[in-house]
């Protein structure tokens, strides 16, 4: 009988102990990572429309916040949000049946701008490095974009886009930073489901 040496069998055993330690954190990386800001949503993961949508016409776009929906004047920008974009732009409300997205992209920016001090029209995009000016109101949006394929190609739906304006000193100050999973899934509430892959 021939025996292995014993660095072998140590070698062998570490790799069973490796695989099975990294098994068991794949399990539960996903819930311990939705509060992580540097985990990004991966491609795969599903967004699931749990409910039936009535998307605004001409061009308006569907908000949602703490599981709610409205259109722009009813969000509180310092806070999390959500809006589902369509590719046409259809003159009427359309309504969208739940189904099941497949996210196939997800970019994370940030946009700044700075608001004169003249009132609505006077948005005026700068430089991140704070040059727009005095006396104005700025803003800095952290965004997470989601490309979404519907698994009924004649659902119109394309992208969800969810952000939160992190400059508003009103603003909870620690959180200056992308949204978490966990903040969107409290955006989206009940209405959509989101699940990692």
């Amino acid at each position: 009988m021939t025996r292995e040496p014993p660095n072998v069998r140590a070698l062998a055993g570490l790799l069973a102990a490796v695989t099975l330690l990294l098994a068991g954190c794949a399990a539960v990386a996903p819930d311990r990572l939705a509060e992580d800001p540097r985990y990004a949503i991966p491609t795969g993961s599903t967004l699931v429309l749990q409910e039936p949508l009535l998307l605004p016409g001409r061009g308006d776009l569907l908000y949602l916040q703490d599981g709610r929906t409205t259109d722009l004047r009813g969000v509180q920008e310092v806070y999390p949000h959500c809006y589902v974009e369509t590719r046409q732009r259809p003159e009427g409300p359309l309504r969208v049946e739940p189904t099941t997205f497949t996210i196939i992209g997800v970019e994370r920016s940030f946009h700044y701008t700075w608001l004169a001090p003249g009132g609505p029209g006077t948005v005026m995009p700068t430089a991140a490095d704070g040059g727009g000016g005095s006396g104005g109101l700025s803003q800095w949006f952290y965004v997470t974009r989601m490309s979404l394929r519907p698994a009924d190609p004649s659902v119109d739906v394309y992208r969800l886009t969810c952000l939160a304006d992190r400059l508003d000193a009103s603003g909870p100050e620690t959180e200056r930073h992308h949204l978490t999973v966990a903040q969107i899934r409290q955006a989206l509430g009940d209405i959509f489901a989101l699940e990692i892959k």
